[in-house]
């Protein structure tokens, strides 16, 4: 099975088009929990092609869920724009100590 096949399979799902159409409503909020492996990354990846003129802001857990979707999204969706917006810190016990690759990452967003 190709990654299309497999993207076009959850593309129809009526619980991906039930989500696609409630994210689709001004400034809804949606929380979504309890994914396997890169069930995740499929599922925005279609949410994004779905709705590829709206923005779509991702919090999760640790920086390094964040650096695995960020990276199955980008090798999914080649021409997509995917930027990650760290914490500062180094530890997040310890707010005096700075992560300046994490600094320079968030001013990159910024711009």
């Amino acid at each position: 099975m190709t990654l299309e096949e497999l993207l076009l399979k959850y593309q129809n799902h009526p619980k991906l088009t039930d989500l696609s159409s409630a994210i689709s409503k001004p400034q809804i909020k949606v929380q979504v929990k309890g994914f396997a492996g890169s069930a995740l990354s499929f599922i925005t990846t279609v949410l994004s092609q779905k709705q590829s003129s709206f923005h779509h802001l991702l919090v999760l857990n640790s920086f390094e869920d964040c650096q695995y979707l960020a990276n199955d999204l980008e090798n999914f969706v080649p021409k997509s724009r995917v930027l990650l917006f760290p914490s500062p810190y180094k530890k997040h016990k310890f707010i005096e100590a700075f992560d300046n690759n994490h600094i320079q990452q968030r001013s990159e967003v910024l711009d």
